[in-house]
């Protein structure tokens, strides 16, 4: 039997990430994607495929949140 090694998506932790992010300021990271794991941003860039790449090489145990900050307004 093969038994699959890929991270899940553990939706309390996310649950908890994102309340977490909302209290947040994000000011640094406008126009970016960031990566949200157990209330910690683990990685950033432009690109998505980037901050995907980053987390893959962190090998983390759950799926992180992914989250693109928008470049307009951010209400600290």
């Amino acid at each position: 039997m093969i038994m699959d090694t890929k991270p899940k998506v553990d939706e309390n932790k996310v649950v908890n990430d994102s309340q977490w992010l909302a209290g947040q300021s994000l000011i640094e990271y406008k126009g970016q994607w960031i990566a949200v794991f157990n209330k910690s941003i683990v990685a950033k860039d432009v690109s998505l495929k980037s901050v995907m790449d980053a987390v893959r090489e962190l090998a983390l145990s759950y799926i992180p949140l992914y989250i693109r900050v928008p470049e307009g307004a951010i209400i600290q």
